[in-house]
């Protein structure tokens, strides 16, 4: 999670940093929920997904 959050383009000003990293412990990194994401999770991870550089970066 630490690498992820390092590999973001800006920090998260709509969303709490603790709401993204939570978002990524509980649904992104757990493959059992991630189809399980609210809808408020859901757009976090999408934020995320759009502002996380590669990682050829």
């Amino acid at each position: 999670m630490a690498t992820t959050i390092a590999l973001l383009r800006t920090e998260p000003t709509a969303f709490k940093p603790v709401d993204v990293r939570t978002a990524l412990r509980e649904f992104a990194f757990n493959k059992g929920r991630r189809n399980e994401a609210p809808s408020e999770v859901a757009a976090i991870l999408k934020w995320v997904e759009r502002n996380t550089l590669s990682m050829a970066a």
